[in-house]
């Protein structure tokens, strides 16, 4: 390395600038790649990469004088010109020559190599071919032949994409899609109980003549208003209903995620008298609003009153609070009005909380949602429901029927269908149930 060293230092001294660029071992992969393959003398990188060994340095060492370097000027051939398979050596040759003429190289080791390797081949009528474990008979082609078979099967395996996509019984029995067509869009309530969310339990067993339980959640501060009811019907309650987007009638959960806990709870405190599911009904929302929630990191008492319930502990087991708040009035309601003063920065903070949580809730929604464009007057398969799928066919049934035709976008990946007939289907369906339909 020296005496490069001083060649280099000798010729820099010609130029007015020399700068010396260290380039990053991420970026000099594939240098290092090409060069690795110089220990690799196998026919296959020969085949690849022509690989030139230079016998002797390119200085003198004794004197540190540099080889002299020519331009190489490429002969001039009349010949007509030859492709790259022409000038690419066969190399089947030599395996034929060997198993047919018994012909070996002339280095010892390429002939040991040689006699190893063609102990599965076999020449037939001039053509090379090789057993494999399962006994199967392989041909070896090259050139114009290698070319020629990657292009039929290429067309073929588009051909037979093209076929599967197009067969109507593919389509039928196609796998069920279930990831999300359309991204999450959150909405909050920016004050206590601007928004609620209702949803009705039941039937439930008889408890005191109530069946049924009506749930009201605040979406802020998670506030629950629950109570027993024989029926709940939408005259009596004044309901209004409004159809959406049949199969897909879900908003955020929320009324769910409440139902769920009041179950749960009633389930704990009941055990085997089923009956009394109406007397524990307080206890259960009194515990649920004296509870911190997941998305404000508050309980649902402190974020509508200002202050935190005290504990029915509290009265058994005496606290400060308890003890001393009592003996002192004028302190005790000075701290109350303190509370309420306060009670906007606690609810600023909640809602900072639940967008936080919101935002984390739609960045792993949105990670699962796959598009599926479609357009007006395009033909789309139905997802199979319950109501609608082959008689006792069972598993064996197809999961999409149709095909339907889109004659009307209501709003993004919200269609009105036809029939092939050209019956109106009833309502419209949302594009998390369609599929494409190819013809």
């Amino acid at each position: 390395m020296d005496a490069y060293l001083r060649i280099v230092q000798d010729i820099a001294k010609g130029f007015e600038f020399f700068e010396l660029t260290k380039v990053p071992r991420g970026e000099n992969i594939c240098a290092d790649a090409l060069a690795a393959l110089g220990s690799k003398l196998h026919d296959q990188v020969k085949r690849t990469i022509p690989i030139h060994r230079i016998e002797r340095p390119s200085i003198d060492q004794e004197g540190g004088t540099v080889a002299s370097v020519t331009e190489a000027t490429p002969p001039i051939d009349d010949s007509p010109a030859t492709t790259d398979d022409d000038q690419t050596t066969d190399w089947r040759l030599e395996f034929i020559n060997f198993l047919a003429h018994g012909t070996l190289p002339a280095d010892k080791w390429e002939a040991r190599r040689l006699k190893r390797r063609s102990v599965h081949y076999v020449v037939t009528e001039g053509e090379l071919h090789r057993w494999t474990a399962t006994k199967v008979l392989l041909k070896f082609i090259h050139g114009e032949q290698t070319r020629l078979v990657m292009a039929e099967t290429h067309e073929g395996a588009a051909d037979c994409d093209s076929y599967v996509r197009h067969c109507d019984k593919c389509q039928r029995h196609a796998c069920t899609i279930h990831s999300p067509t359309e991204l999450l869009r959150t909405m909050t309530a920016p004050y206590p109980f601007m928004r609620w969310g209702m949803n009705i339990i039941g039937p439930l067993p008889t408890s005191r003549q109530k069946r049924f339980i009506l749930v009201l959640t605040d979406y802020f501060t998670k506030w629950v208003e629950a109570e027993a009811y024989a029926n709940v019907t939408d005259k009596e309650w004044r309901i209004r209903l409004n159809t959406s987007t049949p199969r897909y009638p879900q908003c955020n959960g929320q009324g769910e995620s409440t139902n769920k806990t009041v179950i749960d709870g009633l389930k704990k405190r009941l055990d085997l008298k089923k009956g009394c599911w109406a007397d524990e009904l307080d206890g259960v929302l009194w515990s649920h609003r004296t509870t911190p929630r997941g998305a404000t990191q508050a309980t649902p008492f402190s974020l509508a009153y200002g202050v935190e319930a005290m504990a029915p502990a509290e009265v058994n087991v005496t606290s400060l609070r308890r003890s001393k708040m009592p003996l002192h009035d004028e302190i005790n309601r000075d701290m109350l009005l303190d509370a309420l003063d306060n009670i906007e920065e606690r609810r600023d903070q909640a809602l900072l909380r639940i967008q936080n949580y919101q935002n984390q809730i739609e960045s792993y929604y949105n990670k699962k949602v796959r598009s599926r464009p479609l357009e007006l007057g395009d033909l789309v398969l139905r997802k199979v429901f319950e109501n609608t799928k082959e008689w006792k066919a069972g598993k064996l049934g197809a999961n999409w029927e149709g095909p339907y035709k889109i004659t009307q976008v209501i709003r993004p990946r919200v269609f009105r269908l036809e029939t092939s007939r050209g019956d109106a289907v009833p309502r419209a369906w949302n594009s998390m149930h369609l599929r494409r339909f190819y013809s």
